[in-house]
Protein backbone atom coordinates (compact mmCIF):
# COMPACT_ATOMS: atom_id res chain seq x y z
CA UNK A 1 0.00 0.00 0.00
CA UNK A 2 1.41 3.36 -1.14
CA UNK A 3 2.09 6.27 2.02
CA UNK A 4 -0.74 8.36 2.46
CA UNK A 5 2.04 10.95 3.53
CA UNK A 6 4.78 12.37 1.27
CA UNK A 7 7.32 15.11 2.81
CA UNK A 8 8.51 16.97 0.26
CA UNK A 9 10.73 19.31 2.75
CA UNK A 10 10.34 18.87 6.63
CA UNK A 11 12.69 20.98 9.21
CA UNK A 12 12.35 20.79 12.56
CA UNK A 13 12.34 24.49 13.66
CA UNK A 14 9.03 25.69 10.76
CA UNK A 15 6.08 25.87 12.00
CA UNK A 16 3.91 26.35 9.00
CA UNK A 17 3.43 23.45 6.27
CA UNK A 18 1.98 23.81 2.58
CA UNK A 19 0.08 20.75 1.70
CA UNK A 20 -0.68 19.34 -1.65
CA UNK A 21 -3.99 17.22 -1.74
CA UNK A 22 -4.58 15.61 -5.00
CA UNK A 23 -7.94 14.99 -6.79
CA UNK A 24 -10.87 11.49 -7.95
CA UNK A 25 -8.13 8.96 -9.45
CA UNK A 26 -5.02 10.94 -8.30
CA UNK A 27 -1.54 10.52 -7.02
CA UNK A 28 0.25 11.56 -3.98
CA UNK A 29 3.20 12.35 -6.78
CA UNK A 30 1.89 12.24 -9.77
CA UNK A 31 -0.60 14.98 -9.72
CA UNK A 32 1.89 17.34 -9.45
CA UNK A 33 4.64 17.12 -11.50
CA UNK A 34 7.19 19.46 -10.75
CA UNK A 35 5.05 21.84 -8.48
CA UNK A 36 6.33 21.14 -5.03
CA UNK A 37 9.92 20.96 -6.46
CA UNK A 38 9.63 24.31 -7.60
CA UNK A 39 8.22 25.40 -4.61
CA UNK A 40 11.42 24.11 -2.46
CA UNK A 41 13.27 26.33 -4.79
CA UNK A 42 11.68 29.83 -3.81
CA UNK A 43 14.15 30.88 -0.89
CA UNK A 44 11.29 32.81 0.24
CA UNK A 45 9.41 29.57 1.33
CA UNK A 46 12.27 28.15 3.37
CA UNK A 47 10.16 28.21 7.04
CA UNK A 48 7.35 26.73 4.87
CA UNK A 49 7.65 22.50 5.03
CA UNK A 50 5.77 20.69 2.00
CA UNK A 51 3.71 17.44 2.15
CA UNK A 52 1.50 15.79 -0.17
CA UNK A 53 -1.52 13.80 1.20
CA UNK A 54 -2.89 10.94 -0.29
CA UNK A 55 -6.27 8.94 -0.46
CA UNK A 56 -7.62 5.53 -1.65
CA UNK A 57 -9.31 6.93 -5.04
CA UNK A 58 -9.82 4.41 -8.02
CA UNK A 59 -12.33 3.88 -11.14
CA UNK A 60 -12.63 0.46 -9.77
CA UNK A 61 -16.66 0.40 -8.43
CA UNK A 62 -17.49 0.02 -4.64
CA UNK A 63 -18.47 -3.17 -3.73
CA UNK A 64 -20.91 -3.04 -0.62
CA UNK A 65 -20.36 -5.78 2.14
CA UNK A 66 -16.97 -6.25 0.41
CA UNK A 67 -14.02 -6.26 2.32
CA UNK A 68 -13.25 -2.95 1.10
CA UNK A 69 -14.15 0.46 -1.03
CA UNK A 70 -13.16 4.02 -2.00
CA UNK A 71 -14.50 6.10 0.93
CA UNK A 72 -16.64 8.49 0.60
CA UNK A 73 -15.85 12.39 1.13
CA UNK A 74 -17.11 13.39 4.26
CA UNK A 75 -14.74 9.85 5.37
CA UNK A 76 -11.76 11.41 3.66
CA UNK A 77 -12.56 15.10 5.07
CA UNK A 78 -12.39 13.40 8.95
CA UNK A 79 -9.08 10.95 7.75
CA UNK A 80 -7.48 14.65 6.47
CA UNK A 81 -8.60 16.35 9.86
CA UNK A 82 -7.10 13.40 11.92
CA UNK A 83 -3.99 13.53 9.81
CA UNK A 84 -3.41 17.19 10.28
CA UNK A 85 -3.87 16.93 14.26
CA UNK A 86 -1.20 14.21 14.72
CA UNK A 87 2.40 13.81 13.57
CA UNK A 88 3.93 15.06 11.35
CA UNK A 89 1.45 17.78 11.12
CA UNK A 90 0.77 18.75 15.05
CA UNK A 91 3.75 20.77 15.13
CA UNK A 92 2.46 23.50 12.55
CA UNK A 93 0.48 26.61 13.47
CA UNK A 94 -0.09 27.66 10.00
CA UNK A 95 -1.46 25.74 6.82
CA UNK A 96 -1.46 26.47 3.33
CA UNK A 97 -3.75 23.56 1.37
CA UNK A 98 -3.03 23.40 -2.55
CA UNK A 99 -6.40 20.99 -3.59
CA UNK A 100 -7.05 19.61 -7.35
CA UNK A 101 -10.58 18.83 -8.07
CA UNK A 102 -12.21 16.52 -5.39
CA UNK A 103 -9.58 17.21 -3.01
CA UNK A 104 -10.43 20.72 -2.77
CA UNK A 105 -13.75 19.25 -1.95
CA UNK A 106 -12.43 17.07 0.95
CA UNK A 107 -10.33 20.84 2.15
CA UNK A 108 -13.47 22.41 2.67
CA UNK A 109 -15.32 19.41 4.57
CA UNK A 110 -12.46 18.97 6.90
CA UNK A 111 -12.14 23.23 7.73
CA UNK A 112 -16.14 23.40 8.23
CA UNK A 113 -15.73 20.59 10.43
CA UNK A 114 -13.07 21.05 12.58
CA UNK A 115 -12.69 24.99 13.76
CA UNK A 116 -8.51 23.86 15.14
CA UNK A 117 -8.03 23.34 11.52
CA UNK A 118 -9.86 26.34 10.50
CA UNK A 119 -7.92 28.44 12.60
CA UNK A 120 -4.66 27.46 11.60
CA UNK A 121 -5.56 27.66 8.00
CA UNK A 122 -3.66 30.87 6.33
CA UNK A 123 -4.45 29.68 2.52
CA UNK A 124 -5.94 27.68 0.58
CA UNK A 125 -5.80 27.26 -3.62
CA UNK A 126 -8.17 25.16 -4.98
CA UNK A 127 -7.32 24.33 -8.46
CA UNK A 128 -10.48 22.91 -10.55
CA UNK A 129 -12.54 21.99 -7.84
CA UNK A 130 -16.07 21.06 -8.64
CA UNK A 131 -17.32 23.09 -5.77
CA UNK A 132 -20.99 23.02 -7.27
CA UNK A 133 -20.89 19.56 -8.26
CA UNK A 134 -20.51 18.33 -11.30
CA UNK A 135 -23.49 17.20 -13.53
CA UNK A 136 -21.55 14.06 -15.29
CA UNK A 137 -21.45 12.80 -11.96
CA UNK A 138 -24.72 11.65 -11.79
CA UNK A 139 -23.89 8.51 -14.32
CA UNK A 140 -21.36 6.92 -11.80
CA UNK A 141 -22.87 7.63 -8.45
CA UNK A 142 -24.60 4.28 -8.21
CA UNK A 143 -21.09 2.55 -8.65
CA UNK A 144 -18.70 5.12 -6.51
CA UNK A 145 -19.37 6.76 -3.18
CA UNK A 146 -17.23 9.12 -4.37
CA UNK A 147 -19.02 10.16 -7.50
CA UNK A 148 -22.53 10.35 -5.70
CA UNK A 149 -21.16 13.11 -3.04
CA UNK A 150 -19.78 15.22 -5.93
CA UNK A 151 -22.80 15.12 -8.32
CA UNK A 152 -24.54 18.30 -8.90
CA UNK A 153 -27.38 19.14 -6.59
CA UNK A 154 -26.06 16.16 -4.08
CA UNK A 155 -27.07 16.58 -0.50
CA UNK A 156 -23.04 16.46 -0.03
CA UNK A 157 -23.14 19.48 -2.21
CA UNK A 158 -25.80 21.42 -1.08
CA UNK A 159 -25.16 20.89 2.31
CA UNK A 160 -21.36 21.87 1.64
CA UNK A 161 -22.23 24.82 0.02
CA UNK A 162 -25.10 26.32 2.85
CA UNK A 163 -22.33 25.78 5.63
CA UNK A 164 -19.91 27.53 3.68
CA UNK A 165 -21.59 30.40 2.77
CA UNK A 166 -22.54 30.75 6.34
CA UNK A 167 -19.63 30.16 8.44
CA UNK A 168 -16.44 31.21 6.06
CA UNK A 169 -15.78 35.11 6.02
CA UNK A 170 -13.25 35.96 3.52
CA UNK A 171 -10.71 37.98 5.71
CA UNK A 172 -7.37 38.88 3.71
CA UNK A 173 -5.79 39.55 6.54
CA UNK A 174 -6.32 35.76 8.01
CA UNK A 175 -7.48 33.76 5.24
CA UNK A 176 -6.38 34.14 1.54
CA UNK A 177 -8.47 32.13 -0.60
CA UNK A 178 -8.11 31.50 -4.36
CA UNK A 179 -10.03 29.22 -6.57
CA UNK A 180 -8.46 28.23 -9.68
CA UNK A 181 -9.73 27.36 -13.32
CA UNK A 182 -8.27 26.58 -16.13
CA UNK A 183 -8.83 27.63 -19.66
CA UNK A 184 -9.46 24.21 -21.74
CA UNK A 185 -10.82 22.39 -18.63
CA UNK A 186 -13.92 20.71 -20.03
CA UNK A 187 -14.05 18.73 -17.16
CA UNK A 188 -15.13 21.00 -14.26
CA UNK A 189 -16.49 24.22 -15.87
CA UNK A 190 -15.88 27.63 -14.77
CA UNK A 191 -20.32 27.82 -13.33
CA UNK A 192 -18.55 24.95 -10.60
CA UNK A 193 -15.00 26.06 -9.83
CA UNK A 194 -15.43 29.80 -10.00
CA UNK A 195 -19.01 30.75 -9.51
CA UNK A 196 -19.62 29.71 -5.76
CA UNK A 197 -17.17 32.17 -4.93
CA UNK A 198 -16.74 35.90 -4.94
CA UNK A 199 -15.70 37.07 -8.42
CA UNK A 200 -12.23 38.69 -6.62
CA UNK A 201 -11.12 35.35 -5.73
CA UNK A 202 -11.33 34.11 -9.51
CA UNK A 203 -8.25 32.98 -11.55
CA UNK A 204 -8.46 31.53 -14.86
CA UNK A 205 -5.05 30.15 -16.03
CA UNK A 206 -4.09 28.02 -18.88
CA UNK A 207 -4.59 24.56 -19.56
CA UNK A 208 -6.76 21.30 -18.65
CA UNK A 209 -8.05 19.79 -16.15
CA UNK A 210 -4.66 18.04 -15.37
CA UNK A 211 -2.34 20.11 -17.03
CA UNK A 212 -3.38 22.97 -14.18
CA UNK A 213 -1.17 21.25 -11.62
CA UNK A 214 1.30 20.44 -13.76
CA UNK A 215 3.77 23.58 -13.96
CA UNK A 216 6.39 23.96 -17.14
CA UNK A 217 8.71 26.22 -15.04
CA UNK A 218 9.50 27.36 -11.33
CA UNK A 219 7.97 31.05 -13.58
CA UNK A 220 4.37 29.17 -14.87
CA UNK A 221 1.18 30.74 -13.61
CA UNK A 222 -0.12 28.25 -11.36
CA UNK A 223 3.28 28.18 -9.18
CA UNK A 224 3.59 32.49 -9.28
CA UNK A 225 -0.74 32.44 -8.06
CA UNK A 226 0.76 30.14 -5.26
CA UNK A 227 4.06 32.60 -4.51
CA UNK A 228 1.92 35.44 -4.21
CA UNK A 229 -0.74 34.40 -1.91
CA UNK A 230 1.63 32.59 -0.15
CA UNK A 231 4.30 35.94 0.06
CA UNK A 232 1.75 37.48 2.51
CA UNK A 233 3.17 35.81 5.48
CA UNK A 234 6.75 35.32 4.23
CA UNK A 235 7.80 38.91 2.96
CA UNK A 236 10.36 41.14 4.70
CA UNK A 237 9.82 43.24 7.50
CA UNK A 238 9.82 46.28 6.39
CA UNK A 239 10.54 48.85 9.45
CA UNK A 240 9.53 52.10 9.24
CA UNK A 241 11.17 54.36 12.50
CA UNK A 242 12.87 57.20 13.40
CA UNK A 243 16.92 56.60 13.98
CA UNK A 244 17.70 56.85 17.59
CA UNK A 245 20.37 56.43 19.95
CA UNK A 246 20.24 53.97 22.74
CA UNK A 247 23.96 54.46 24.38
CA UNK A 248 24.77 58.20 24.30
CA UNK A 249 28.01 57.82 23.30
CA UNK A 250 27.02 56.03 19.92
CA UNK A 251 28.12 57.14 17.10
CA UNK A 252 25.36 58.48 14.79
CA UNK A 253 26.82 56.12 11.58
CA UNK A 254 26.55 53.34 14.24
CA UNK A 255 22.92 54.20 14.27
CA UNK A 256 22.37 54.09 10.89
CA UNK A 257 24.17 50.81 10.73
CA UNK A 258 21.62 48.90 13.48
CA UNK A 259 18.62 50.53 11.86
CA UNK A 260 19.57 49.11 8.19
CA UNK A 261 20.50 45.39 9.92
CA UNK A 262 17.03 45.96 11.54
CA UNK A 263 15.14 46.54 8.82
CA UNK A 264 16.44 44.19 6.62
CA UNK A 265 16.20 41.27 9.28
CA UNK A 266 13.30 38.59 7.21
CA UNK A 267 10.59 37.07 9.57
CA UNK A 268 12.24 33.32 9.99
CA UNK A 269 15.67 35.21 10.91
CA UNK A 270 13.82 37.64 13.61
CA UNK A 271 12.03 34.70 15.11
CA UNK A 272 14.77 32.18 15.30
CA UNK A 273 17.08 35.01 17.09
CA UNK A 274 14.21 35.99 19.63
CA UNK A 275 13.82 32.10 20.75
CA UNK A 276 17.41 31.81 21.25
CA UNK A 277 17.40 35.36 22.95
CA UNK A 278 14.96 35.77 24.94
CA UNK A 279 12.78 33.52 27.63
CA UNK A 280 9.11 33.39 28.53
CA UNK A 281 9.56 36.22 30.77
CA UNK A 282 11.61 38.56 28.54
CA UNK A 283 8.41 38.00 25.64
CA UNK A 284 6.66 38.76 28.50
CA UNK A 285 8.27 42.28 29.03
CA UNK A 286 8.39 43.14 25.52
CA UNK A 287 4.81 42.28 24.90
CA UNK A 288 4.59 44.98 27.25
CA UNK A 289 6.36 47.22 26.03
CA UNK A 290 5.38 46.59 22.41
CA UNK A 291 1.52 47.53 23.83
CA UNK A 292 2.97 50.58 26.02
CA UNK A 293 4.16 52.19 22.72
CA UNK A 294 1.14 51.36 20.65
CA UNK A 295 -0.66 53.28 23.31
CA UNK A 296 1.21 56.00 23.57
CA UNK A 297 0.65 56.45 19.86
CA UNK A 298 -3.22 55.89 20.31
CA UNK A 299 -3.74 52.81 18.44
CA UNK A 300 -5.93 50.37 20.50
CA UNK A 301 -4.16 46.46 19.95
CA UNK A 302 -3.97 44.31 22.46
CA UNK A 303 0.10 42.53 22.49
CA UNK A 304 0.34 39.74 24.68
CA UNK A 305 1.76 36.18 24.20
CA UNK A 306 -2.28 34.83 25.76
CA UNK A 307 -3.26 36.84 22.99
CA UNK A 308 -1.51 35.43 20.05
CA UNK A 309 -1.88 31.58 21.77
CA UNK A 310 0.55 28.85 20.61
CA UNK A 311 1.70 25.53 22.87
CA UNK A 312 5.87 26.42 22.68
CA UNK A 313 8.13 29.71 22.75
CA UNK A 314 8.95 29.32 19.05
CA UNK A 315 5.18 29.06 18.70
CA UNK A 316 4.20 32.13 20.25
CA UNK A 317 7.36 34.06 18.94
CA UNK A 318 5.96 32.99 15.26
CA UNK A 319 2.48 34.47 16.23
CA UNK A 320 3.55 37.16 17.98
CA UNK A 321 5.13 38.37 14.55
CA UNK A 322 2.21 37.62 12.73
CA UNK A 323 0.41 39.54 14.95
CA UNK A 324 1.84 42.66 14.60
CA UNK A 325 2.93 42.08 11.16
CA UNK A 326 -0.79 42.07 9.79
CA UNK A 327 -1.76 45.46 11.26
CA UNK A 328 1.76 46.62 10.36
CA UNK A 329 2.73 47.53 13.55
CA UNK A 330 5.99 45.07 13.34
CA UNK A 331 8.50 47.79 13.98
CA UNK A 332 6.83 48.29 17.90
CA UNK A 333 8.04 44.84 17.99
CA UNK A 334 11.29 45.19 16.67
CA UNK A 335 11.90 48.37 18.76
CA UNK A 336 10.76 47.04 21.94
CA UNK A 337 13.31 43.81 21.15
CA UNK A 338 15.91 46.77 20.67
CA UNK A 339 14.76 48.10 23.85
CA UNK A 340 15.32 45.06 25.97
CA UNK A 341 18.36 43.43 23.64
CA UNK A 342 20.81 46.87 22.55
CA UNK A 343 23.00 44.82 20.83
CA UNK A 344 20.19 41.78 19.57
CA UNK A 345 20.54 43.71 15.63
CA UNK A 346 24.41 43.35 15.38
Amino acid sequence: MKADVYEHRKWKQNLSAIVFIHGFTGDIEKTWGKFPDFLIQKTELLEWDIFSIGYPTSLTPDINGAWSADPDIPKLALSLKTKLLHEPFEQYDNFAFIAHSMGGLIVQRALLDNPVVLRKTRHVFLFGTPSNGLQKAKVGKWLKKQSKNMAKDSSFITCLRKEWDEKIEYNPERFNFNVIAGERDEFVGTESSLDPFPKNLHRVIQGNHLEIVKPDSAKSLNVEIVLKGLRGLNSEICVVSKPKIINPKQKPEQTEIMNIKKSNIDKRTLRIKMADTFDLEDLELICSNTQQALNNDGIKFRVSLDEVGGKRKENKILNLIEHLFKKGYLHYLTEAVEKECPEFFF
